[in-house]
């Protein structure tokens, strides 16, 4: 009988899930998930300029986010909590 109670408390608990939309879909749009997907991280043009959207929060306008490796435009960190990325804007990058 304290089994039973028990796996009635247990399955009365609902997981409560909240959804926010970080990177809202446009054309040519390209992103990149953490390694531990706790994170994203995509590029994305606000007029003529490029921007690094993380997690729903624009960086600097650039004329180009540029790409790094094989893998994108987004370098993490192994435990995800930490990016990088190559930006041009004018003749500097």
């Amino acid at each position: 009988m304290r089994t039973a109670l028990l796996l009635l408390s247990l399955n009365a608990q609902e997981p409560k899930v909240e959804t926010q939309l970080l990177l809202p879909p446009e054309p040519g749009m390209q992103y990149e998930i953490s390694p531990k997907g706790l994170h994203v991280a995509g590029v994305v043009l606000r007029g003529s300029r490029q921007v690094l959207v993380y997690d729903g929060t624009d960086g600097p306008r650039f004329d180009q986010v540029l790409q790094l490796n094989s893998a994108g435009k987004v370098s993490w960190s192994d435990d995800g909590a930490r990016y990088a990325y190559h930006a041009k804007l004018g003749q500097e990058y």
